[in-house]
Formats: structure tokens, C-alpha cells, sequence
């Protein structure tokens, strides 16, 4: 007696091509789904980053602290947003940079089609609420 293929998901006989074992009402999406700016992920030194050009500032960055040019990077340093005591949001800029010469800045990695509404609202609300600190934004 041969048995029908079955959806690993559900256990269900219907229309299960032998190539992914999931019937059509289960399909099982690949891991590597397409980011919505079509930015490819990169891993720099067993970190990963949201894109090629980010990398390569973190490579950057490496370079300058090399040369003696920094003291220290952050990656992904997460700014709390709190106004009149409450927090309003959060917001994860792209790297914390502290140069030998006393300057933190806070680098932004962007192109035009990831600069949203809302993020050009949390990059405002940033510089407001941290003055002492420079806001780039690397293109």
C-alpha cells in the first residue's frame, strides 16, 4: 500500500509537491527574505549589519581607531526618547563614535529610500534631546 505525500505542517493531503513537502495552503517562506530597500545583510567581524554600506563605516571606523584617530565605536547604540519625564520612543542609530579628541558623535547610515517620515521625526527629536552630541549621517 502506497501512501500520498503529506504537509509536514499540518499532516494534510492536498497537492504536496515532492520538491518541499508543504501543500499550497502551508508554504513555508525561505529564511532569506528580501529586506523592503532591498538591502543585503553583511557579517564584519561576526557582527551583522542591516547593509554593504554599513559594513564598510564599521570597517571605516576600525581604520580610524587603528590610526589612533578613535577611541571607540558602538554599533547599534539605542537612544532612549524621554520628554517631560516620560519615554516617547526609542531609536537605535547606527554607531556611537568616540574620537581621541574628546567628540562623541552618532553616525547614521542612510540612503534616500530609508530616510521615512518617522525616521526623520526620531533623527529631529535626537538632535533636540542630545545637543551635546553630533548627529552625521553617512551616505
Amino acid at each position: 500500500m502506497t501512501t500520498k505525500p503529506t504537509c509536514k505542517k499540518s499532516g494534510c493531503r492536498i497537492k504536496v509537491s515532492s520538491e518541499n513537502k508543504y501543500c499550497g495552503l502551508h508554504t513555508i517562506h525561505p529564511k532569506t527574505t528580501k529586506n523592503k530597500y532591498n538591502a543585503i545583510r553583511q557579517t564584519y567581524k561576526g557582527k551583522s549589519y542591516d547593509s554593504k554600506l554599513e559594513a564598510r563605516y564599521a570597517f571605516e571606523l576600525d581604520m580610524l581607531k587603528k590610526s589612533g584617530e578613535v577611541e571607540e565605536w558602538i554599533p547599534q547604540k539605542t537612544l532612549k526618547m524621554i520628554v517631560s519625564g516620560k519615554e516617547i520612543c526609542r531609536y537605535a542609530v547606527d554607531f556611537f563614535v568616540k574620537f581621541t579628541d574628546g567628540r562623541e558623535e552618532f553616525w547614521e547610515v542612510k540612503s534616500k529610500a530609508t530616510m521615512t517620515y518617522a525616521w526623520r521625526i526620531k533623527w529631529k527629536l535626537a538632535k533636540a534631546l542630545f545637543p551635546e552630541y553630533n548627529f552625521l549621517i553617512k551616505y
